[in-house]
């Protein structure tokens, strides 16, 4: 059964990428704002219900924003990789890594340049891209709520710094072992998976702690 449905999710993908990952966004921010509202919600709050206005905007952030700007950074982000390090691969290795690794393998050429790769991608995705991705959550769910562009910008100061480095401790060893492991296909399902939980994260900071002030 489980073979089943991820033969048929992976047919989704290959035939259309982008409304499977959109589907599959939507379904996983719902997931996490619904998580968010539960275990961080105040007594007050819970008596009221669950925010289902609030529940449709993160929804429609993540089956609309996050999962197409998701497929396509991952897809461009290997075209680029692959790109930079497009050089035949080296026969040799500098002599000081001509040793035997601790767990017993000799690092070669070819495992050289994968873990080039691999920090290449990790260096972009938490330089680049993981600062505009964040900016752009904040601005887009605070245009959702009608805010100004001056609470906008009180926002990003006041939260965007120390929420980038959350990300920066969580997503660096996952994503390791996503860029070591995971066929660029299937990279954006693994990032959209663990964002359950990062996606509850991201809704209390946007929602709950603390109000922006209006100028």
């Amino acid at each position: 059964m489980i073979k089943r449905i991820l033969f048929w999710y992976s047919h989704a993908l290959r035939r259309h990428k982008y409304p499977t990952q959109m589907a599959t966004g939507a379904v996983l921010w719902f997931t996490g704002d619904l998580l968010c509202q539960s275990l961080v919600q105040s007594k007050e709050e819970t008596e009221n219900g669950v925010d289902w206005k609030r529940c449709a905007r993160m929804t429609a952030y993540g089956a609309f924003i996050s999962a197409p700007v998701s497929v396509f950074w991952y897809g461009a982000l290997d075209r680029l990789s692959q790109r930079v390090f497009s050089s035949a691969v080296p026969t040799t290795v500098p002599s000081l890594l001509q040793r035997r690794l601790p767990w017993g393998k000799v690092l070669t050429a070819a495992t050289l340049r994968t873990w080039k790769i691999i920090s290449f991608k990790l260096a972009m995705d938490t330089i680049l891209f993981d600062p505009l991705y964040l900016s752009l959550f904040f601005m887009s769910n605070g245009l959702l709520q009608n805010q100004s562009l001056s609470q906008l910008g009180i926002k990003l100061r006041d939260d965007l710094l120390e929420t980038w480095l959350v990300d920066v401790a969580i997503w660096t060893p996952i994503q390791t072992m996503n860029f070591r492991y995971i066929k660029v296909l299937w990279q954006p399902l693994v990032v959209q998976s663990c964002n359950i939980v990062w996606n509850a994260y991201l809704s209390f900071v946007q929602h709950d702690k603390h109000p922006v002030a209006i100028s």
